[in-house]
């Protein structure tokens, strides 16, 4: 049965879809008692809500947060899922700098009273004009430096893995740290004039035969490609939590 090799062959040289055993287990264990508590992040900013945050914004690479490695992002997000996600909200939120030209900014919130607070507004894919406000609270020098988050979002209110708002701040700020590869992002200078020497499409004249009537005209065709960016900086004091 040809079935039945083929399986021997793949039990017997493939590779196991699930490597570390014993390691799942554990993660289910954690996620399964993450489930009876409450996010401590959420209840936090909760309670701040009857004094008035300020929060102020900056580009990411000003920030010092703790470094992390992939391995670490994935035990926090409980697998990689959120952290495909996440790659396309970060392209989504970086912006063209209004200060520096041909330079591209991650924009973050800083709390001016909670130095350990950092937050940023990702757009939602599902509703027009609404932002996902993803909070992280981190500690520096420790070995535990993330010590929890919360997001506006429909599933951003669970600690056991984190939606893909907050694995798109842990990503770009911790594993990244912040970089920005301006040769590839399509806000960067190259890319864009390079995208323009594409889509132009210079005009030609094609040369009537002899044969042809007077009256008859030369098609020309013209083709026009523009690109244009906007981009607003501006600081809101508004806190929400859903």
């Amino acid at each position: 049965n040809y079935i039945d090799i083929t399986c021997a062959l793949i039990n017997a040289y493939g590779s196991r879809c699930v490597q570390d055993i014993h390691s799942g287990t554990e993660m289910a264990t954690q996620m399964l008692q993450k489930c009876q508590t409450t996010n401590p992040v959420q209840l936090r900013l909760l309670e701040l809500l009857e004094t008035k945050l300020q929060w102020k914004k900056y580009d990411a690479q000003l920030l010092i947060f703790p470094e992390l490695t992939e391995q670490e992002l994935r035990n926090l997000c409980y697998g990689t899922y959120q952290i495909k996600q996440a790659k396309s909200y970060i392209r989504e939120h970086l912006t063209q700098s209004p200060l520096v030209d041909n330079d591209i900014e991650f924009i973050i919130e800083l709390c001016a009273q909670h130095n350990d607070l950092v937050r940023a507004r990702c757009e939602s894919r599902h509703c027009n004009n609404k932002n996902h406000i993803a909070t992280v609270q981190f500690e520096l020098y420790t070995e535990s430096p993330i010590s929890g988050w919360y997001c506006t979002c429909t599933s951003g209110w669970r600690d056991g893995g984190c939606c893909a708002h907050v694995a798109a701040l842990l990503g770009h700020l911790g594993v990244r740290r912040a970089n920005i590869n301006e040769n590839t992002h399509p806000l960067s200078a190259g890319h864009r004039f390079a995208s323009i020497d594409d889509s132009m499409q210079f005009s030609e004249v094609e040369e009537s035969d002899e044969d042809q009537d007077d009256n008859d005209n030369d098609n020309h065709v013209y083709t026009v490609a523009g690109n244009s960016t906007n981009s607003n900086y501006s600081t809101s004091d508004e806190e929400v939590v859903d």
